[in-house]
């Protein structure tokens, strides 16, 4: 009886023994499971799906491991080395997180630094979701954890002066340009569903070139007009204001001419080069578009560069300014260019439509309308379409038929006018974009 007693005992004991081991094996596999895929640079983890024959061999020699293996593990792949030219091969881009435990808050500086470590264009902060970056294009957590009311007010407010809190506070919402010597940023700070959250545009530290951007060359002509009105157009968050910069740098750079532009907020900084360029912020430096457009006209100016065409008043100035002989650039927000009359005739009452109609067929010069698309690469690239104005578009913009304005640009190559359809096509053929993207693109202008 004392046998078995004893026995049972040792059996117990060795059950015990074995449960533990197997609690510190798997600890032990987390650790260098852990260890393995935290690192600094980016993820790419890729699935073949029906690719042809000579997309799999090129799919499978991007994607080997160190033993081998082909698709389905995930690999530590530099992003910018890769180049995808099949649509059915699906890339999702990981960015390494930041742990927040308990309260903890995370800094302004922490938060800002990792964005750029990660090239990521914006940052939205909002409780009850974790940290977002938007890296090529799309929205990535960067938290495992959802921010709580508590730390999305504290990331949100610390962007803000005391002043600016007490601003915030009496009007729900904040718009201000930030500089450190860590970058530029434009910052949105408002109440969502109770709570407070931001959203960090983050800016390049100088204006790009036309080249740099691979815009058609006859954006630098435009940008070479002498009067007139060139207008910059497309969705939000599709590069306008980066085109716009681009061409005041175009004019900075080649010519001795004064530009100054009316900006909320300024985003890019222009330094002096052949020309001068003079830029003044709304609210800080003047109090509206309308009042910075008035006042520019008696700056002397040869170039007057609007952030934004937001209401009919600014419109009006802009078009009479540009009759005048002084070249005016502005952006808009519209969907295609064969819907820009009626967008801008959408700020006028109906008794000015003819005026506003026979204003704009004189002074319009060219409309640069497009499309920030993903490429391959996890990056962004500009596509446009370029209407130069003519005596066909002019004819158009006066009788009501805004819709033949594409047929123009269609039968337009001798004044280099560009299509949608030949800038995706370009970008494709080039494999700097996949056909899915090509495809999904074009499809809003058939």
């Amino acid at each position: 009886m004392k046998n078995i007693r004893k026995n049972g005992l040792v059996f117990y004991l060795l059950i015990i023994m074995m449960a533990l081991m197997a609690v510190v094996l798997a600890v032990l596999a987390n650790a260098v499971n852990t260890m393995y895929f935290q690192t600094n640079s980016r993820y790419v983890k890729a699935y073949e799906r029906n690719l042809t024959a000579s997309g799999a061999a090129w799919a499978k020699k991007i994607v080997k491991n160190n033993d081998g293996e082909n698709i389905g593990k995930m690999v530590q792949l530099d992003v910018n080395d890769l180049d995808i030219r099949q649509s059915s091969l699906k890339v999702t881009i990981n960015v390494p997180q930041i742990q927040i435990r308990n309260r903890a808050m995370i800094s302004r500086k922490q938060l800002l630094e990792h964005a750029k470590s990660q090239h990521a264009t914006d940052i939205h902060i909002s409780a009850g979701a974790p940290i977002l970056f938007r890296v090529g294009g799309k929205l990535v957590p960067i938290t495992k954890e959802q921010l709580t009311a508590e730390q999305s007010s504290h990331i949100s407010l610390e962007l803000l002066t005391e002043n600016q809190r007490a601003q915030f506070e009496k009007n729900l919402d904040f718009d201000l340009m930030l500089a450190d010597e860590s970058g530029r940023y434009r910052i949105n700070v408002g109440y969502f569903n109770g709570s407070v959250g931001s959203t960090i545009r983050i800016l390049a530290t100088e204006p790009r070139t036309i080249d740099e951007l691979c815009l058609p060359e006859v954006v630098k002509k435009l940008a070479q007009r002498t009067k007139g009105l060139v207008l910059i157009t497309g969705s939000t968050s599709q590069g306008k204001t980066t085109t716009m910069s681009a061409m005041i740098d175009e004019i900075n750079s080649t010519s001795e001419k004064h530009v100054v532009t009316i900006e909320d907020p300024i985003e890019y900084v222009h330094t002096n080069k052949v020309g001068i360029v003079r830029q003044r912020e709304v609210g800080r430096d003047t109090q509206s578009f309308y009042t910075g457009l008035r006042a520019a006209l008696r700056q002397d100016p040869d170039i007057i560069a609007i952030g934004e065409m937001r209401d009919y008043e600014t419109i009006k100035i802009a078009l009479a300014a540009a009759e005048t002989g002084v070249l005016v650039l502005s952006t808009l927000h519209v969907i295609s260019i064969d819907k820009i009359i009626e967008r801008l005739l959408s700020y006028a009452p109906a008794s000015d439509e003819s005026q506003l109609r026979f204003l704009l067929a004189e002074s319009l010069q060219g409309m640069i309308h497009q499309e920030l698309v993903p490429t391959v690469n996890g990056k962004q690239r500009v596509a446009c379409e370029v209407l130069v104005v003519t005596n066909a578009a002019k004819n158009i913009i006066r009788r009501k038929g805004s819709f033949f304005l594409r047929s123009v640009i269609e039968t337009g190559k001798k004044h280099q006018m560009v299509t949608m359809v030949e800038s995706i096509n370009t970008l494709l053929d080039a494999g700097i974009i996949s056909e899915g993207i090509a495809k999904n693109v074009l499809s809003n202008y058939e």
